[in-house]
């Protein structure tokens, strides 16, 4: 069973995700900061990161950054869910984010859109590995 840690400040996105990704079989974490996320991370070593931007207190970019710059966490993929444009898709990939999806692009209604873009990350990660 795939691991993986969400890390989003929405409680009601929060639960929608974690519901769809548990019916998918993936074991989910989850946490609402940037500084839970990096412990988590650091602790559970999980197979992939959902991770939101905009988030209190330490923000998604800075998370990113350290999870990338730890050797710990350096090789887990990371996929950036944000409600800001995708502007800043090409940046946050070269940071080493390996996806990159706009809140209002993500249809949860269509719950296996979501875990076919967790599987095909999952994948291309592997693909790297």
């Amino acid at each position: 069973m795939r691991r993986l840690l969400l890390v989003e400040d929405s409680k009601l996105l929060m639960m929608t995700m974690k519901r769809i990704l548990c019916e998918a079989g993936f074991s989910v974490i989850d946490t609402r900061n940037g500084d839970e996320a990096l412990r988590l991370a650091r602790h559970m070593r999980p197979d992939l990161i959902i991770l939101d931007l905009m988030l209190p207190g330490l923000g998604g970019e800075v998370v990113l950054r350290r999870l990338k710059e730890d050797t710990t966490t350096s090789h887990i993929p990371v996929v950036i869910i944000s409600s800001l444009p995708q502007i800043n898709a090409d940046k946050l990939k070269h940071e080493g984010a390996i996806a990159y999806i706009e809140k209002s692009k993500l249809e949860l209604e269509k719950s296996d859109m979501l875990v076919k873009l967790l599987n095909a990350a999952l994948h291309k990660s592997m693909a790297h590995a």
